[in-house]
């Protein structure tokens, strides 16, 4: 249940064809770049108006789980994304369509939110959060944490998946009227505590407190 860790830091694997292949990113490398999340926004905005970018994101979430029985409640998932940011979701999905021979008539629902650009998307609540499309390339595997008693610890699957709910692939296929789903991910802003764009990683400043432990736990796991 509680492992015990090494620091790791991103890594660049190759890149190709305009694609970034990072490895871990759950601790942040030396050198990386302070930033404040507005800051991100406009990055990320510089960045996609020169098209199809690289970008890694580190993000500390709580996902959507089942409370009762969950002694760790709430689970905590500490996870890292690689893809590209700068690609409409909606057209994305119209190309698979035609691609299978579908109509090409999606269209995303109102509950989306509104574009401020191609990839910063704000909620009727007014969270923001960037859109991302994953690299079908091996992303890091997520680390779950919890805590008992005000502790916090890295979880096994069998600790975490019975109250942590995942969406699969094929309920994604179904609402998009395809056979091959389009992924396309959300992070929101305030989730994020790293992020890499181009070849720049940067670490976000003042991180909740919460998160910040969280994220300190996560770069204790012991290479097993």
């Amino acid at each position: 249940m509680n492992k015990d860790v090494n620091n790791i830091n991103v890594l660049y694997e190759s890149v190709n064809n305009n694609e970034m292949v990072v490895e871990m990113a759950y601790g942040m490398a030396p050198g990386s770049v302070p930033i404040t999340q507005n800051e991100i926004v406009e990055k990320v905005k510089e960045a996609e108006a020169t098209g199809a970018t690289p970008v890694g994101v580190t993000a500390v979430v709580i996902p959507s789980q089942r409370k009762k029985g969950n002694n760790y409640h709430p689970i905590y998932k500490v996870t890292q994304m690689n893809g590209m940011i700068g690609s409409d979701y909606e057209r994305g999905v119209n190309r698979q369509r035609e691609r299978e021979g579908g109509e090409a008539d999606f269209q995303r629902g109102s509950g989306w939110g509104t574009h401020e650009s191609t990839s910063i998307v704000r909620s009727a609540k007014g969270d923001i959060s960037i859109q991302i499309i994953p690299s079908q390339n091996r992303q890091p595997t997520p680390v779950y944490v919890g805590g008992i008693g005000g502790e916090f610890m890295v979880l096994d699957e069998a600790d975490w998946s019975p109250f942590v709910r995942i969406q699969q692939p094929r309920a994604v296929a179904d609402q998009q009227g395809v056979e091959r789903a389009v992924i396309y991910r959300r992070v929101r802003l305030d989730n994020i505590v790293g992020i890499v764009i181009g070849r720049t990683e940067y670490r976000v400043e003042n991180i909740n407190p919460t998160k910040q432990a969280v994220l300190d736990i996560s770069n204790k796991i012991e290479q097993e």
